[in-house]
């Protein structure tokens, strides 16, 4: 008897690690459960179409304030889409969290979910994931982070990157460094595949 609730309590205790080293492992590798009742705001700010014939797709580009790290931004573009999908019936269905509204399709984001329902690619004759998501873990960008970023890079004639560099560090005074530091801290931060356990469907 004394034996058999010893081998009950090495087998509670060995249960109770295991549960405790799988917490830690989805914790560190980014793969804790897409809570589909968690609801984040978020704002169209552009919506494009380019269906080809018997393919219907459709993107969206997004902000949201309430997100501020890599899941959460994978979540809101995730939700984006699948919004997108029970609006528009697309194939494919795209969605894309942008830094600003200025900053909008110039390949700067801080995350983008492709959904494909039925699994047929950009064409509908590929084979591909239903999800295809990535998202950034930078520290949000402030308000004066993002208008400097928006001074450099947006810009008109033949301004070059260094010239504008330039001029804003002289006219805010900052050094050089620091902007070309925030640029590739935030414009051109490291997009990494967001991997959830529970299915996300429409």
């Amino acid at each position: 008897m004394k034996t058999l609730k010893k081998i009950g309590k090495y087998i509670t205790i060995g249960f109770v690690s295991l549960l405790i080293m799988s917490l830690i492992i989805g914790i560190i590798w980014g793969e804790k459960p897409v809570e589909s009742g968690q609801k984040i705001e978020y704002q169209i700010i552009s919506e494009r179409d380019s269906s080809i014939t018997g393919r219907k797709r459709i993107s969206i580009h997004i902000l949201s304030k309430q997100v501020t790290d890599f899941e959460t931004r994978a979540i809101v573009v995730m939700q984006a889409a699948q919004d997108l999908y029970k609006r528009t019936s697309c194939q494919v269905c795209t969605a894309t969290l942008e830094i600003s509204k200025a900053l909008s399709q110039k390949g700067y984001y801080l995350s983008n979910a492709i959904f494909i329902n039925d699994k047929k690619g950009n064409s509908g004759e590929q084979k591909s994931k239903r999800w295809n998501v990535s998202s950034s873990a930078i520290s949000p960008p402030t308000t004066k982070e993002i208008n400097i970023i928006e001074s450099v890079m947006i810009r008109s004639g033949d301004t070059t990157e260094k010239e504008k560099i330039q001029e804003t560090a002289r006219k805010l005074k900052v050094t050089k460094s620091y902007i070309n530091q925030l640029i590739l801290r935030i414009v051109f931060a490291e997009k990494k595949s967001f991997i959830f356990k529970k299915r996300v469907e429409p």
